[in-house]
């Protein structure tokens, strides 16, 4: 087990994934690992809920977990960070919860608000773990969602690349309208490319969305892989 990730296939991460939107405890993580694996798990199971370190009213909607999984026997030391995809609607509407940012924050690119959140979350959990393991058993971290949880984890590993690995189910693909708001290194490379003003958000939207898309492309292949 060494070696390998603890939610090593497609079933066991869906699964698991699942309980995001459900009750994601941990008594229900060891017995689906159970079920999919055939192996009752020795290792420590921590689970950390965003809505205990970000105050609801600086969350923007984001809602996510992870789950530590840690044995210094075995040299595990994973976490596997869920960022929660569209909520379910609104009372009395068709609208999910976060309408406004699969809106403005993906297809627009103008809220960055979720990526944030989704940042200082990580950060805060990580502080955490790496406070409480052996620091000689690197930590390993991945990225799991799906839709709009998808699109987040993508974003913030094509930005900071701090998972291993990044698994996305029906993912709501990164836009550059989103990269040019959040990646400042990436706006000022399309600025020069394109003669813009980075600090001007609102000039991307005047280029040839083909040929930005290309450039795009290009410059996040070596990461987007």
């Amino acid at each position: 087990m060494q070696s390998h990730e603890v939610l090593n296939t497609d079933i066991l991460r869906n699964r698991i994934m699942q309980l995001e939107y459900e009750d994601l405890y941990v008594g229900k993580v060891k017995e689906i690992f159970f079920e999919e694996t055939g192996i009752k798990p020795s290792f420590n199971i921590d689970i950390y809920h965003s809505k205990d370190y970000i105050d609801k009213s600086d969350a923007y909607g984001f809602n996510g977990t992870i789950i530590h999984f840690y044995d210094e026997k075995l040299g595990i030391n994973q976490a596997y960070k869920i960022t929660r995809g569209s909520e379910f609607p609104e009372k009395d509407t068709w609208r999910p919860k976060d309408w406004a940012y699969n809106l403005m924050g993906i297809f627009v690119g103008s809220d960055a608000s979720q990526y944030h959140t989704a940042i200082n979350f990580d950060n805060q959990v990580t502080e955490l773990i790496l406070d409480k393991t052996n620091d000689e058993i690197e930590l390993k971290k991945f990225g799991l969602g799906h839709s709009l949880g998808g699109n987040l984890n993508t974003i913030v590993q094509l930005t900071t690349q701090r998972y291993d690995f990044v698994y996305t189910t029906n993912p709501a693909p990164p836009t550059f309208y989103q990269l040019f708001m959040i990646d400042f290194n990436f706006s000022e490379e399309v600025a020069d490319k394109f003669n813009i003003n980075s600090k001007n958000k609102i000039s991307i939207y005047h280029l040839d969305p083909s040929a930005l898309k290309e450039f795009a492309e290009e410059y996040y292949k070596d990461r987007g892989k």
